[in-house]
């Protein structure tokens, strides 16, 4: 694994859990009777790239216990055709995270993995700078995932990720 591709994937990392820790327990999910939470569990599992939260519930009524999902929508910048991210690096990027935060009762998923090319919403490949992030969450993000974006190289150096 080559030094960038470390740099990266912790950038990707570090910034999406520094999102999360943000909005901390507010994330707690209120959700439907458990039938209906049942039901939309398995259509999410469905689509979902990598590992799956459905069922990562802990069986317990104990709110100690409880496990959060986190919910992420990944974007993959594509420069002739070719994404930034496959889906085998996302389930393995989820994956890792998984066994990080397991153990504090968070689990992420990825339901959706969408190949993009940034022109069709003007944005830039490579981004030049910290403010082309807002453009990015601008363009993709929605009000129930979190948002990974994955961009080309930064033209001041190193991979850029907007979260939201």
């Amino acid at each position: 694994m080559t030094k960038n591709t470390i740099s990266t994937k912790t950038n990707h990392l570090a910034l999406l859990l520094g999102a999360f820790l943000a909005v901390g327990s507010a994330c707690q999910a209120q959700g439907p009777d458990s039938q209906n939470q049942s039901t939309q569990q398995a259509a999410q599992a469905a689509s979902v790239v990598g590992p799956s939260c459905a069922g990562a519930q802990a069986s317990s009524k104990d709110p100690a216990t409880e496990k959060f999902c986190v919910a992420l929508h990944y974007v993959t910048y594509t420069k002739d055709g070719k994404p930034t991210m496959t889906n085998d690096q996302v389930a393995k990027e989820v994956t890792g995270m998984n066994k990080v935060w397991d153990q504090c009762g968070i689990n992420f998923q990825a339901e959706a993995v969408d190949p993009v090319n940034p022109a069709d919403k003007h944005l830039e490949y490579q981004p030049s700078g910290m403010g082309a992030m807002d453009d990015i969450r601008k363009a993709y993000a929605d009000d129930t995932r979190f948002l990974v974006a994955s961009t080309g190289a930064w033209t001041m150096g190193g991979a850029a990720v907007a979260w939201t």
